[in-house]
């Protein structure tokens, strides 16, 4: 039997529709089809299927006329005209209509099932052109021959559209309001007729009365983009209003502090002159910035209304200007060619790096395709070291030969060493093609040229050209012919290598091209036009037309033109079957301020310089009272500073107006088949499903052969065509099929009489038909079927009683009563894929997973003869109907069910009937199904990939022929002989754990025993093998194979699959004409580029780009667009609409070939002339600049040579000193403006940094002129002594710090002498002579001292220095860790305190706890990381403070920071109108936001303005919580709310909370009754919040429940525990005994306690406090202790050690130094305290309860220049380690590779500054944690690694560090490697 049958079986038997159950088909998974598919290829298991055709093959086809075509596709076509155009079919075809007429309307007919379906379908003799001319319908018609034709006829819904000779065009205003309409054009007779669609406005983005205008035109810059800590910001913006009046009021400067945190007002801004503002001010640790942020600034009227707008990054940022460029003389490399790799290194000014050494390194990407039966690449292809030469130039070539038989991505890395050991890396990226064909097609003026490429080199061959008519022509490639505009398709064949394209002329790029522009107040415009093509053009100015025309020429001028407007030009014109445009719109430039300035282009460090600016307008006339700014800046912040915007009228203003498409009519239709008209014309009669659908008062009968050669049946009762569902089939009155059970089953019925007759009854909804004896062909399938409407004769009708006129049926009692004995509801059996009942060898079955319909764990079944049946747990038992069975053990329960039949029956009928090829599933079949099920999926893959960390393997096998499927891939060790198997799963597939390296022989194993061999494979590391196993021979099943099948089994995948390569491409530009084009842009490191001007050439339109790079233009067809940045070179590229471009700039370095770098600037070989003009005696330099680095004319050097020594000479002895001067801004100039004569003048002196100055300066002026000038300027000496040091030292460190001498004096010997100095000694001194540069490392061991001053310093021997000097701070060895102890002074235990080695110790003694508590106030008011708790925590503390101040009489000034304080925590409110941690975020913390409203109320309480919506709370908890649920972190909120004075039903809040705290509180017992360790959770914090609630609002007496948790500790202190631990900190000890000492103190039987509560609160002191800890003590106890705060003298206190003295006057305070001891002893009865606290720095590892922490390097001996990975692994102890901060030191000699941050996992966010890195947690469970650092070791030397320490933010004396560390720093090993090539 055929597979596709019994496909269609399956789906048959599992999709089939149920009426009564529509659940069924929903439930059904697609995944059924698949695996069922698969199983279904065993085709012996299964019987015969049905291949009926259930359409015609036949096509019909009907002719219409013009008028007819017409109606029909108005949907005027009447009955009267469907019978006319059917009456006589025009023609017919069974698959494709070959002979189909080129001009004419027809009607295609299909007949599917009992439907015909029609299609309208038009052969059109000419083509229809759409130009979207400006609001202009706009029509070309071109015929067959390629005429444009104006003698067609063309209406738009009737309407004449008239021909317009001038533009060769149909054009039409027209007026229609409607959108849809019907184009009709008539040409030569025959009427082709389209949908038009008409594109209307939107009424906001058309003719709208507003004007555009913004509210203010101005800017705001800063001085640079980024800064570092402490440093201060300037910034300079000129504002203008919407009426370009200047603001002259004052303004606040704002800053964004980041995420979701509002601005801040940083200052007040007042005009220096009208629309100038200027200010400065320092990033201080008050503004909680973070370090790697960007912040915006924001300048801001009195009305809030923002005037102008930017940005900078927060960041300990390093500089880096080294640049190192590569490229591939190809990207595309073909055997056997080399490809050469260009390497050029420079620095900063573009002057090259010389004696550097780089390593290139070839890698292998992906291999395409392999041309080897067996290929062998490694990873590394080729390795070496190359020194670049004194240009900072090399080259490699990289040979074909590297790449095997192959093609293959290859990858070059080149890798750059800095003398400090910078490391820059570029990569690119080739392709090599061992073997490829390329079709090209290029444009050689008006003629098309086709070539083929073999490997790049044009190759002839033979080849067949036809133009879309299938008339081929021969030809011979290369080819040329005149390019043809209407040609649709180029059809290329080329028979030699079997390969077909085709050409298209929409796809080629025509190279239009409109020149010229705005002129001297003229308009005047042209077009290239290399194709000759013929176009329609039009010039509009804004919304008026001032010009049309066509032809292929187009020279067009309009004078005297209006500068304010837009002038458009527009281009159509059609290639093959496609409309095309070209746009330009051009503007004039009467706005645009020239700026010229005499700023030199190269200065050298510490030189002044007197600049001018001179600013004019476009026609050179002098702008007075212009604003200027003018600023330079390092140009390795790279920093993108964008040009001032043009004011312009710009071409967006333009009035939008509507637009137009068309496309052809698709009509179709479909009707109830007519069976006795189109039997007549199809004769189907003559097909079976025909006569199965229509049996015409007969029955049919049909059979087909069974699987297991039993005898079935299945009946249809037909109507019109369509199957009626019958509801129930009887034999001999015994129910055999119920369409409504939802069990497995298919629709065939045994029979029950095989060898005789037998009843039958079918019943239908309002029927039933009764066959009273009926016989069947043994062991076969009868299918029957006959018409419900003529029923043939020996079937009896038995009409039922109608329920109602909607004739819905039931069933009768009786039958309903007789049926249930038959259906029952039975469970799935849970973890079995088959579920039956069996009984003597017979089963029923009940489900199979992934075959059966529906999923349900309960299934309604039958019908099931009543007997004793077994279930699939093998449990026996009588089955009876009309129940649900369950099944527990061996018990088996039933309940009466009375829903097992319908309650209602409609008739229903279908045409597609699924069910045909079903078979009733018999025991037999469904063992082989369940079988078939188990054995899984057969995979049959023609690829095996294995890619394994150290290897990569492909096989390529054959087709598997016998579809018996791979078991799988063995590898049999050579040596051992041991078997290699797949054992892991990824990702769904097996994999091999491990793969050792060695020979093996590969085995692929089928499932049937066969198999293929590969011997002697040998297997490497970093190796790919490409396999091709498709021609070995296959050997048969034998006992090894066998015995390799047992041990294996059958794996279902292997690896990964993947597609094979392409090893030909047709390579043609790819063309979309009009709308918007995109793309990103970015530098040769894959980095975004952010300002980059994007232009479309010859205009002034365009865009720059983002953050992202990214951009957007319009631009039409042909269009060139340009891409400038400073620094880089310009570049150009074609632009293609809809689709991504991507751009890599160049960078722009200058190259240095035959040119000599003197003190005079860049002078030829041939010459050294020229003067550095305005060098004045006291280093300033005049107005006119100095000779440019560009080459210098050559003059005679024989005459010029001795002047110009001479000349240097002078120049760079008044060059002389030593550089220390270092900024990242060479002048900041932002209050200039023009005089009368448009001029401003300055002086600025360079900072000694060796860099380039990116120059900007900006114009604008209450006209709205704007302007930007730059430029760079190149600041060095051509003899220069450069100093790198590590940016910081720990004491003790030994490190080799670089010092460079560098000498562009080209062949100039130099002699002198080096000096390294530290302060004012001298470490070395050294002779040196050197013609191009010298390298020279020291080492410096860094002594115990805050800072070290290092010096680098040459002298010449003629007297001629140069240096720099850097001042580096020296940190401390050891890491800071808080520690303190807080106790009471007892007469019998005197106190001991010593301060140990690096520890000082201040120790304090008071007898009034308010002590502790000022203590704790200034703690508050003092903490700098301020989260939103933090704030509610420091607000307590001001609020406190000013309470204590109030106390002492004294005055203190916090409203100011209350207010504030108060405003940024009403701020961060989120949609909840809670608080989150960090700003407004969405993540509430709901203890928190309890705490902040305590402390809002508090504020409130003491006077403040505290504007809360408590309303809006209100609503949410007390009136909404029935609705949305409870939960106890509620609680914390209710509570807040009531000291808020909201109205609370305590006794009732506590009646809902109670049961869910006692349900919690059994569920933690419970969990301690199984774990003995196990330590419950409290919800103690829940109950007293609760009881605190009661007793405060409804005056309930809670004492009671209270006094049960009360306890006393050994000194008498009182707290609240239940001794079960608390889940989170803020619900600890402390935090209950402070609920409970406020309930203490009002409860009169309890109050007696409160004196040694506030003792044990005090206790706890010396665990040390948190922010929420403390502001909680502070708020509970600090007014109670004002209130009663009595001092107390009687006791005395005796001190001994570094003080002896008696002490009787509390509080006393001393500090003990390192080493120091002190003995405390009291006399008398009053309470004293003492605190002792210190920081310490410690060295040693310290390991805590709560964490160990462990910093590891790779190694402790490190490599200069090579990335290394700092790990942090941090162990958490603790359950709940909650806002944890972790500080990584990093070693002095390393710079960060990478500063990657991340923001998800364990870490929140990570500070990078430049000794360490600070990285913070939220949340961290018990477990072990990682975090990686990427450093870069630079600095040769010894270094201490200080301890990394992890803290709590909240607990800092819960803490633990690592010990501290040496790590070495060892020089690379600089040889020069061989070439390593491994194959």
């Amino acid at each position: 039997m055929k597979f596709e049958g019994w496909l269609i079986f399956l789906i048959l038997i599992f999709v089939k529709r149920i009426t009564i159950n529509t659940m069924i088909a929903k439930h059904f998974c697609f995944k059924s089809f698949l695996l069922c598919g698969l199983l279904f290829l065993s085709g012996w298991i299964y019987g015969q299927s049905t291949t009926w055709e259930n359409s015609s093959p036949e096509t019909m086809v009907f002719e219409l006329t013009n008028k007819e075509a017409l109606k029909l596709i108005k949907g005027k076509f009447k009955q009267k005209h469907w019978d006319k155009v059917l009456k006589t079919p025009f023609a017919s075809f069974t698959k494709t209509w070959e002979d189909r007429p080129s001009v004419g309307h027809f009607l295609l007919a299909d007949v599917y099932r009992n439907e015909v379906r029609y299609q309208y379908a038009s052969a059109i003799p000419f083509q229809v052109f759409l130009f979207k001319e400006y609001g202009m319908l706009s029509l070309q018609v071109v015929d067959s021959l390629g005429t444009i034709r104006g003698d067609a006829k063309v209406r738009v819904d009737g309407q004449v559209i008239d021909y317009e000779e001038i533009s060769h065009t149909y054009t039409d205003d027209n007026w229609s309001q409607n959108e849809q309409h019907i184009l009709t054009v008539e040409l030569d007779k025959f009427r082709a007729v389209f949908n038009l669609t008409k594109h209307f406005v939107p009424l906001w983005n058309g003719r709208s009365s507003y004007s555009g205008k913004p509210d203010f035109y101005s800017y705001l810059i800063t001085d640079k983009n980024k800064y570092k800590p402490g440093e201060t910001v300037r910034f300079k913006s000129y504002a203008l209003s919407r009426y370009k009046r200047a603001l002259r009021q004052e303004l606040s400067l704002w800053l964004r502090t980041g995420g979701q945190h509002p601005f801040k007002k940083i200052l007040s801004v007042n005009p220096y002159h009208p629309g100038g503002f200027a200010g400065e001010f320092q990033l201080v640790d008050s503004l909680e910035l973070k370090l790697g942020q960007r912040y915006s600034m924001q300048l801001r009227d009195a009305r809030e209304r923002v005037v102008a707008t930017t940005e900078f990054v927060y960041e300990d940022y390093e500089l880096n200007g080294n640049k190192l460029q590569l490229n591939l003389d190809s990207h595309t490399h073909y055997f056997p060619n080399k490809n050469r790799l260009n390497i050029c290194a420079t620095d900063v000014n573009g002057l090259p790096l010389r004696e550097t050494v780089v390593d290139v390194t070839v890698r292998r990407q992906e291999v395409l395709k392999s041309y080897s039966e067996l290929l062998e690449l490694p990873d590394t292809l080729m390795a070496m070291q190359v020194e670049l030469d004194a240009l900072g130039k090399a080259t490699v070539d990289i040979p074909s030969d590297l790449f095997g038989a192959s093609n293959c991505v290859y990858n070059v890395e080149v890798v750059l060493f800095t003398s400090d050991n910078q490391r820059l890396e570029q990569r690119s990226e080739a392709t090599f093609y061992h073997s490829c064909y390329e079709i090209r097609n290029t444009i050689q003026g008006d003629t098309l040229c086709l070539s083929l490429l073999d490997l790049g080199e044009e190759r002839p061959m033979e080849a067949l050209l036809d133009y879309g008519d299938k008339k081929k022509k021969k030809i011979h490639l290369p080819y040329k012919e005149p390019f043809k505009q209407s040609v649709t398709k180029y059809w290329l064949d080329l028979p030699e290598i079997g390969y077909q394209t085709g050409i298209y002329p929409s796809d080629i790029d025509p190279k239009l091209e409109l020149i010229g522009g705005i002129e001297n107040d003229s308009l005047c415009v042209s077009l290239s036009n290399p194709l000759q093509l013929e176009f329609s053009w039009y010039v509009y100015q804004e919304n008026q037309l001032l010009g049309k025309g066509f032809g292929k020429k187009l020279e067009y001028k309009q004078g005297l033109i209006d500068p304010s407007s837009v002038y458009y030009v527009e281009i159509f014109y059609f290639l093959g079957d496609e409309e095309c445009e070209l746009r330009r719109a051009y503007t004039s430039s009467a706005k645009h301020l020239l700026i010229e300035s005499d700023l030199p282009e190269q200065v050298y460090p510490g030189q002044k310089v007197s600049a001018e600016l001179n600013v004019t307008d476009v026609q050179g006339h002098p702008v007075a009272n212009v604003d200027l700014t003018a600023f330079s800046v390092n140009s390795q912040l790279e920093y993108n500073i964008p040009s001032l915007p043009s004011y312009n009228k710009t071409p967006r203003a333009r009035e939008q107006r509507v637009s137009y498409s068309m496309d052809e009519v698709d009509y179709l239709h479909t009707t109830t088949l007519d069976y006795s008209r189109w039997n007549s014309l199809l004769h189907l009669d003559q097909l079976l499903y025909y006569q199965f659908a229509y049996p015409s008062g007969k029955v049919f009968r049909h059979t087909v052969d069974t699987p297991d050669r039993t005898t079935q049946f299945a009946p249809y009762v037909m109507k019109n065509g369509e199957a009626v569902d019958i509801y129930v089939i009887e034999q001999n009155d015994v129910p055999c099929y119920f369409s409504w059970t939802e069990q497995l089953k298919g629709y065939s019925f045994l029979a029950c009489c095989p060898q005789g007759k037998q009843k039958l009854t079918l019943r239908m909804a309002d029927r039933a038909f009764v066959i009273d004896s009926i016989a069947f062909e043994p062991g076969k399938k009868t299918i029957l079927s006959f018409d419900m409407e003529h029923v043939p004769e020996g079937i009896k009708v038995i009409w039922l009683n109608q329920k109602n006129t909607q004739e819905e049926c039931e069933f009768t009692d009786i039958e309903r009563k007789r049926y249930e004995q038959y259906i029952c509801r039975l469970p799935v059996q849970e973890n079995s894929d088959y579920t039956c009942l069996r009984r003597n060898g017979e089963e029923f079955p009940v489900s199979l997973r992934g075959l059966s319909p529906v999923y349900k764990k309960v299934l309604l079944v039958g019908p099931i003869e009543p007997a004793v049946w077994q279930y699939t747990n093998g449990v026996s038992y009588k089955h009876e109907g009309g129940f649900f069975y369950k099944f527990e053990n061996n018990i088996v329960y039933k309940f009466k069910d009375d829903n097992l039949c319908p309650k209602t029956l409609s008739f229903s009928s279908g045409a597609t009937i699924l069910t045909l090829d079903d078979f009733c599933l018999t025991s037999a079949v469904i063992r082989d199904l369940l079988t078939e099920y188990k054995k899984g999926n057969i995979w049959s893959p023609t690829q095996i990939c294995i890619s394994l960390p150290d290897k990569k393997l492909k096989f390529h096998l054959p087709r598997d022929k016998n579809f018996t499927g791979v078991a799988n891939l063995l590898f049999r060790n050579c040596e051992t002989g041991a078997l290699l198997l797949p054992d892991t799963l990824i990702n769904g597939s097996k994999t091999y754990a491990h793969f050792p390296v060695g020979v093996y022989d590969a085995i692929l194993l089928y499932n049937d025993g066969k198999y293929l061999e590969w011997n002697n494979l040998t297997v490497k590391s970093n190796t790919y093998l490409d396999v091709n196993m498709e021609s070995i021979a296959l050997n048969e099943c034998d006992s090894l194979s066998a015995s390799w099948l047992s041990v294996s089994g059958s794996v279902g995948g292997i690896g990964v699959n993947q597609q094979k390569g392409r090893s030909m491409s047709l390579k043609r530009p790819t063309r979309r004409y009009g709308n918007m084009v995109c793309g990103y842009v970015t530098a040769p490191s894959g980095e975004p580029i952010i300002g980059v001007s994007v232009m479309i050439k010859g205009t002034q339109e365009g865009t720059i780009t983002n953050m992202d790079g990214y951009f957007e233009l319009n631009c039409g067809r042909g269009e060139i667009l340009q891409f400038c940045y400073i620094g880089y070179k310009r570049q150009e590229m074609q632009a293609v609409s809809g689709m991504d471009l991507f751009v890599t700039m160049e960078e722009d370095n200058v190259v240095l070939e035959e040119v000599v770098v003197t003190g005079l600037g860049r002078q030829s070989k041939t010459s050294f002339t020229g003067s550095l003009a305005g060098v004045v005696s006291d280093g300033s330099v005049r107005s006119s600049s100095s000779v440019p680095l560009e080459e210098a004319e050559e003059m005679n050097e024989k005459e010029e040579t001795k002047a110009d020594m001479e000349q240097l000479y002078s120049e760079l002895m008044q060059l002389n000193g030593i550089r220390r001067n270092f900024s990242d801004v060479a002048f900041w100039q932002p209050r200039l403006y023009t005089d009368k004569k448009g001029k401003a003048q300055f002086e600025a002196t360079f900072p000694d940094n060796v860099t380039k100055w990116e120059t900007v300066v900006y114009a604008m002026n209450r006209r709205l002129q704007t302007g930007t000038f730059r430029r760079s300027i190149r600041s060095y000496k051509p003899l220069m002594a450069e100093l790198k040091t590590p940016r910081f030292f720990v004491e003790g460190d030994e490190s080799g710090i670089t010092g460079t001498i560098r000498n562009y004096l080209e062949k100039q010997q130099v002699k002198g002498q080096t000096l390294f100095a530290v302060g004012s000694d001298t470490l070395n001194r050294r002779e040196v002579n050197l013609t191009e540069g010298v390298h020279e490392t020291l080492p410096l061991r860094v002594a115990n001292t805050d800072s070290v001053t290092v010096s680098y310093l040459f002298t010449r021997d003629d007297g001629y220095r140069d240096g720099e000097v850097y001042t580096i701070p020296v940190l401390s060895q050891g890491t800071e860790l808080a520690q303190g102890i807080l106790g009471i002074l007892q007469d019998t235990k005197p106190v001991s305190i010593h301060a140990g080695e690096n520890e000082a110790i201040t120790v304090s003694i008071t007898n009034n706890p308010l002590d502790i508590y000022k203590e704790a106030t200034s703690y508050l008011t003092g903490y700098k990381y301020l989260c939103n708790e933090q704030l509610a925590s420091k607000l307590v503390g001001l609020l406190s403070y000013r309470l204590y101040m109030q106390y002492e009489n004294e005055q203190v000034k916090v409203d100011k920071d209350i207010k504030s304080i108060i405003r940024h925590l009403l701020r961060n409110q989120n949609k909840q109108k809670l608080w989150s941690w960090w700003g407004n975020s969405e993540d509430t913390s709901y203890w928190m936001s309890a705490h902040i409203l305590r402390a809002l109320k508090m504020a409130k309480d003491e006077g403040y303005t505290v504007e809360l919506d408590v309303k809006g709370l209100e609503k949410d908890y007390i009136h909404m919580y029935p609705y949305r649920g409870m939960n106890l972190e509620d609680i914390e909120i209710l509570h807040a709310l009531s000291d808020w004075g909201v109205t609370i039903n305590s006794s009732k809040v506590a009646n809902l909370f109670n049961p869910l705290i006692r349900k919690l509180e059994q569920r933690e017992d419970s969990l301690m009754s199984k774990n003995d360790t196990y330590v419950p959770v409290s919800f103690l914090k829940d109950k007293l919040l609760l009881w605190e609630m009661m007793q405060r609002t409804d005056s309930i007496n809670v004492g009671d429940s209270l006094r049960h948790y009360l306890k006393k500790d050994v000194l008498g202190g009182v707290y609240c525990s239940d001794g079960r631990r608390a889940k989170y900190w803020e619900g600890d000890h402390l935090m209950n005994t402070l609920i409970a000492y406020r309930m203490v103190k009002n409860d009169s039987s309890l109050c007696y306690l409160k004196e040694n509560m506030q003792l044990y609160i005090l206790r706890t002191r010396q665990q040390g406090w948190n922010t929420y800890q403390a502001s909680s003590a502070v708020a509970t106890v600090l007014s109670d202790l004002l209130a009663d705060s009595i001092k107390c003298t009687e006791t005395v206190v005796s001190i001994h050690g570094k003080e002896n003295k008696q002490i009787s006057e509390f509080p006393y305070h001393f500090r003990l130094e390192a080493g120091d001891s002190s003995i405390i002893a009291k006399t008398g009865n009053n309470l004293l305290l003492y605190s002792a606290y210190s920081k310490k720095r410690v060295l040693d590892a310290h390991e805590s309860d709560a964490f160990k922490i462990e910093s590891v390097l790779s190694s402790d001996t490190l490599t200069a220049g090579i990335p290394v990975i700092l790990t942090v692994t941090l162990q958490v102890k603790r359950e709940d380690a909650q806002y944890v901060l972790i500080d990584v030191p990093i070693p002095a000699g390393c710079s960060y590779d990478s500063k990657p941050v991340y923001t998800s996992g364990c870490e929140v966010y990570r500070e990078y500054f430049k000794e360490k890195t600070v990285i913070f947690s939220e949340r961290l469970p018990i477990g072990t944690y990682r975090f990686n650092i990427p450093l870069l070791p630079r600095y040769t030397g010894k270094y201490t690694l200080n301890p990394t320490k992890v803290e709590l933010m909240y607990f800092p004396v819960v803490n633990a560090n690592n010990s501290k560390k040496e790590i070495r720093i060892m020089k690379r090993d600089m040889k020069s490697l061989n070439l390593k090539m491994s194959r």
